[in-house]
């Protein structure tokens, strides 16, 4: 199960391991995007700091109706004990890591939607 909390902002974040290129998986919070169909978006940095060859560059379409470039890579997320493998974005202006929605197939979420509010992910599969 994954655990996470809503924070004062009214965002649902939750904590997450990411696979880095040695193999280690690294653990980082990241807000839940119910507007975002892809696995995860992760600030350049971060991205950075997975060591994993990346993609040529590709062009997206954000949520705001934007076209970005953004470069790719392939990792593992370790969610509620399972590994999924997940499709990572580079996007340099981002906040901080958002996951989408597809990465939750087979979890049920459950979140009390108030700040503190806790949140539960449990795989069903």
């Amino acid at each position: 199960m994954i655990v996470g909390e809503v924070n004062l902002n009214l965002q649902p974040i939750v904590t997450l391991e990411i696979q880095h290129a040695s193999g280690d998986f690294l653990s980082f919070e990241a807000k839940l995007d119910t507007g975002f169909n892809g696995d995860i978006v992760l600030p350049h940095e971060m991205f950075e700091a997975l060591q994993i060859e990346a993609t040529p560059p590709r062009v997206i379409s954000l949520a705001t109706g934007q076209m970005k470039s953004v470069r790719t890579c392939s990792s593992k997320l370790r969610i509620a004990e399972r590994e999924e493998d997940a499709v990572v974005l580079d996007v340099e202006d981002a906040l901080m890591p958002l996951i989408g929605m597809v990465t939750f197939l087979g979890f049920d979420i459950c979140l009390d939607m108030r700040p503190g509010g806790p949140i539960r992910v449990v795989s069903v599969e």
